[in-house]
């Protein structure tokens, strides 16, 4: 999974909380049209569940840190607040980084970053044929956020 868009969530996450949720309606003496009516049942709740959390999401904006960042601004309209206090934190750190080495060559420049308040070095490469970012920490393949 290293190399999947995965928002940080876990495949062992996704399969225990349906585990748990099914544990909660099965039951060992069931047939198959009962084990499929209670099936739907917690498919039907989990769309419930997660389509109430979209509506909180949008009726409720996280607050701005830097008030007049017009990136903080649209991010906050556009991501649910999770996602947006990701990008928010590392666009604060972002703030800190600072440019050890650069090399930009033809096809590809290459950047070694470091951060004020945290230890070590990340090597941050833009290929510019096919306009693509990578980090050696993988966040942004990973979870779509450049370290």
């Amino acid at each position: 999974m290293k190399n999947e868009f995965t928002l940080e969530v876990r495949s062992t996450q996704l399969s225990e909380s349906l585990n748990g949720d099914l544990k909660d309606y099965l039951k060992s003496d069931l047939d198959v049209a009962e084990f499929f009516a209670h099936f739907d049942r917690v498919i039907e709740q989990k769309r419930e569940k997660e389509l109430q959390a979209e509506f909180n999401a949008r009726q409720k904006f996280p607050q701005l840190g830097l008030k007049n960042s017009p990136l903080l601004k649209q991010a906050v309209q556009v991501y649910t607040p999770t996602i947006f206090r990701m990008l928010h934190d590392q666009y604060d750190l972002a703030l800190a980084a600072r440019i050890k080495n650069r090399q930009e060559d033809l096809l590809v420049h290459t950047y070694t970053v470091e951060f004020l308040h945290k230890p070590g070095e990340y090597i941050v490469s833009y290929d510019t044929a096919d306009k693509t970012f990578s980090c050696s920490c993988r966040k942004f393949e990973i979870v779509g956020i450049l370290c």
